[in-house]
């Protein structure tokens, strides 16, 4: 620890820093001083990042006066300049009001801070800047009005009060790890020590360094070398402390945590929980929306919404954090597999109910969940249309304890933490009764989501011997090892980033920090020789590639690779490699599963064959085991529901035209009308569904693709000889081989020397192909074919497709369907000899599939 920080805590002095991090780390510091000495109590010293501090010295001032100004909180500030920008002229032309509303916010508090007017006259100002101009204005009449103080004029206001009325104390300040003190902070200081207080600024100790520095391939790679780096340091010595210094934390947070836990932490990757301690602490917290509890909560609370996205209602059937979760965990998990099925991307809560409630069989349904849906939707409908925030705060409370949230078993420290923080939260949302008019349900629950979007939170831990954190806050504290990674040319120095706000002749006149690439450069050089100084072993890295793009190192770091040898880190293997590597081999075969008892009836239709013939381990899990993929769902209609719809069209088509003649009968009129009148019943059924994708624009361009794929069809279907149409979509169930089959024949065509033809639409590739195998890829019309007790004189696809719409197939005999040949001209002619034989061949094949199937044939033997 510093020795004039010591001695000056030991002087009595008030120690600031810029950051509630570098805070708390040189209380610990101090701490662990004290017990190297041997004590077991000492006095309390003072240190405390600089607005707590200005918030303290507020407090004195402000009990002195009876009529002092009402002090806004953060979320107070922001409500304001919403509301100020959405009242304003300005607004018409906005996308996001709140996002505007947060960048004014920080515009304000820099002008405040580097002491810049709003605006001078001769100063050209942008539409931009103008819009912010007059929502300042505005925000300024109003706080005068209403006598409140922002954290923006706190200190300028504290200023005037030093220079009417000194301290109640005389105070002692010391600075440190302050990159640079903007003229607002200089001129509380100024005042300050014109009352007679004491004020210091401590200058970062200088210390011999050891700097070793090198490229690694990619950011992944340079983090695996910095988490097996610190993993070396902690086997030398656990007691040392080791900073990683990463530039850009936010973006790449999850891959550090990844990495690090992976190899400082391998044995929790089989745990099902976080790890309770680990050996780092990443300083950066994650918004407070983003935990699991939290989620919960705002799940909850947004069934009110019209329609939910299928993923927040998976998350909250798969919550801990609600009443029963243990208890019908799988019950739950079965809806979410059902909801998927029903094919919607966005489910609004009376189809969550009647998936819930009738969709599932008695045994499947989870009938708690679906009473807490009950009771909340009961509970809605007798709200109010508008209340204040603390009264929202309560119904809120109330709807989330409809769902006995946050659940029913103990919460683990960091869930805990995370409740208290939920409750800040809260607390932070009831003060906005003091800035807003009562508010409507939606927009009170947006208020309290943007709090939680922007609430940076972090569960406190034990003191970890690692810390991972950004440059800022990191300057003013000390290592025994330091690795300072991510100096690629891009992102040391970052790129300018002016406020748009700000009029730039303004920004480069003050000298802010981000106007000009001059001031990132000077910022980047002061910020690397505090970094520097922070410890005497240091590693400085940079990634080579991004994806598909080659980095250079900065040119700061430049001089520091040409004087590095070389840097030998070594790396531990995969935790999966080591499992791999420790393995003992025994091997035995096992491709039978048990036999289905004689006499069973085995169920799975076509698809059983089909699967057995593509793989005998696929049909063996899906139909013996039952296992099944989830469902995905998109925007718009699928492959899937795009066929079914055209399978009722033509369905309603033929059956109202029962054949050729019917067909050719019609005019083009007739025949246009009756298309139409086909796909408007088609898609009427359909809708009556509740499916979401099924709104008017995406059925319009539906309607449009039917129509033109159909009327291309039926010519199609005019070049034929006489037909009459026997049945469509007709059910067929008969038993094979002990294989129960539940299925639908598209269509049944008789000619008229009695003979039919069975038709299986397409709406893809097809190939005839397919049929004649060992191992058919598509069994369906073959099975249909030896099943049918009637005389067949073909079995076609049909397929229908735009600009490729075609029949393909085998016949009996020649020009009996459009470019379908006979089976003596196909190539399969030398091996069937006739029409019997082929059906004999195929009859031979499916029953070897079945008994494969029965008697627990399941290798892994995928024919592709």
């Amino acid at each position: 620890m510093n020795k004039e920080i010591v001695y000056l805590l030991q002087q009595g002095y008030s120690l600031l820093t810029p950051t509630m991090r570098l805070s708390r780390y040189l209380l610990n510091r101090h701490a662990a001083l004290q017990l190297e000495q041997g004590k077991n109590v000492w006095e309390s010293v003072d240190i405390l990042p600089w607005q707590a501090w200005l918030n303290r010295l507020w407090e004195d001032y402000s009990s002195r006066r009876d009529e002092e100004p009402l002090r806004l909180n953060n979320w107070q500030q922001q409500s304001i300049w919403q509301r100020v920008v959405q009242d304003s002229d300005f607004a018409a032309h906005l996308l996001q009001t709140a996002s505007v509303a947060r960048r004014a916010v920080q515009t304000w508090e820099l002008l405040h801070q580097w002491q810049i007017p709003l605006y001078p006259q001769h100063i050209y100002i942008s539409h931009d800047v103008r819009a912010f101009q007059s929502w300042a204005h505005a925000y300024q009449r109003l706080c005068q009005t209403e006598n409140w103080l922002d954290d923006a004029c706190l200190p300028e206001l504290l200023v005037h009060r030093l220079s009417t009325h000194s301290p109640r104390q005389q105070q002692k300040i010391a600075l440190t790890g302050f990159e640079n003190i903007s003229p607002q902070q200089q001129a509380l200081l100024t005042a300050l020590t014109a009352s007679g207080c004491e004020v210091k600024v401590i200058a970062l100790e200088r210390r011999q360094q050891l700097v070793t520095a090198g490229g690694f391939i990619d950011v992944r790679d340079e983090i695996n070398a910095a988490a097996n780096w610190v993993r070396q340091r902690l086997q030398t010595n656990k007691h040392e402390t080791t900073g990683v210094i990463v530039p850009d934390l936010a973006h790449v947070r999850t891959q550090i945590q990844d990495q690090f836990d992976h190899v400082l932490l391998a044995d929790s990757l089989l745990e099902a929980s976080e790890p309770a301690n680990r050996p780092y602490s990443i300083s950066l917290g994650r918004d407070l929306s983003r935990y699991p509890v939290i989620a919960a909560a705002f799940s909850i609370l947004a069934l009110i919404e019209n329609t939910l996205p299928l993923e927040d209602i998976g998350v909250l059937l798969r919550s801990p954090f609600i009443k029963a979760a243990p208890e019908e965990q799988v019950k739950r998990a079965v809806l979410d597999a059902a909801l998927r099925e029903f094919g919607e991307p966005d489910l609004s809560i009376n189809t969550l109910m009647y998936v819930a409630g009738r969709f599932l069989d008695d045994d499947q349904r989870s009938d708690i969940f679906l009473s807490c849906l009950q009771q909340w939707q009961s509970a809605v409908r007798d709200l109010p249309a508008t209340q204040t925030a603390h009264e929202w705060a309560d119904t809120f409370s109330a709807l989330l304890a409809i769902f006995n949230w946050p659940g029913e078993r103990p919460l683990n420290s960091a869930e805990y933490q995370t409740l208290q923080a939920w409750r800040d939260n809260l607390a932070q949302f009831v003060s906005l009764d003091l800035v807003n008019s009562p508010l409507s349900y939606r927009v009170a629950l947006t208020h309290l989501r943007q709090l939680a979007n922007h609430f940076s939170f972090q569960p406190e831990t034990a003191e970890a011997p690692v810390q991972i954190m950004g440059p800022v806050g990191a300057a003013g504290m000390c290592f025994d090892h330091l690795w300072w990674m991510g100096l690629h040319e891009e992102a040391w120095p970052a790129a300018t980033e002016p406020d748009p706000f700000i009029p730039i002749i303004l920004q480069r006149q003050h000298k802010l920090p981000n106007a000009s690439a001059e001031s990132r450069l000077a910022h980047a050089r002061h910020m690397g020789g505090c970094l520097l100084q922070s410890s005497p072993d240091i590693v400085i890295s940079y990634p080579q590639n991004d994806k598909e793009r080659s980095l250079r190192p900065s040119p700061l770091i430049v001089p520091f690779l040409r004087e590095s040898g070389p840097l030998k880190i070594e790396r531990l293997p995969a935790y999966h490699k080591r499992i791999f590597d420790s393995r003992l081999f025994d091997c035995s075969e096992d491709d039978r599963g048990p036999a289905m008892a004689k006499g069973r009836q085995a169920r799975g239709g076509s698809a059983l064959f089909k699967d057995q013939a593509a793989c005998p381990f696929r049909a063996f899990a899906k139909h013996r085991l039952h296992a099944r993929h989830l469902a995905s769902t998109d925007i718009g209609l699928d492959a899937m529901q795009r066929g079914s719809l055209l399978h009722a069209v033509m369905q309603n088509f033929w059956r109202k035209t029962n054949g050729y003649e019917a067909l050719v009968a019609l005019t083009e009129a007739q025949e246009s009308a009756r298309i139409e009148a086909s796909i408007d019943a088609a898609i009427t059924d359909y809708q009556k569904q509740g499916i979401q994708t099924s709104s008017e624009g995406f059925m319009q361009l539906e309607k449009q693709r039917l129509k033109l794929i159909v009327s291309e069809w039926l010519d199609v279907e005019k070049q034929r000889l006489p037909f009459s149409v026997l049945a469509c979509e007709q059910k067929h169930d008969f038993v094979f081989s002990e294989i129960a089959v539940h299925t639908r024949i598209d269509r049944i065509d008789q000619l008229d020397d009695g003979r039919q033809v069975i038709i299986d639409y397409k709406t893809g590739n097809v190939a005839v192909s397919a049929w004649f195998d060992e191992r058919p890829d598509e069994p369906q019309l073959p099975l249909y074919a030896i099943t049918n007790k009637t005389p067949l004189a073909a079995i076609v696809f049909a397929k229908i497709k735009r600009g490729e719409s075609t029949f393909a197939g085998i016949a009996e005999g020649q020009g009996i369907v459009p470019n379908v040949r006979s089976l003596t001209e196909t190539r399969y002619a030398q091996e069937l000899t006739d029409w019997q034989g082929m059906l004999a061949g195929w009859e031979q094949c499916l029953s070897q599939l079945a008994g494969d199937f029965r008697q627990g044939k399941a290798a892994v033997d995928p024919k592709n």
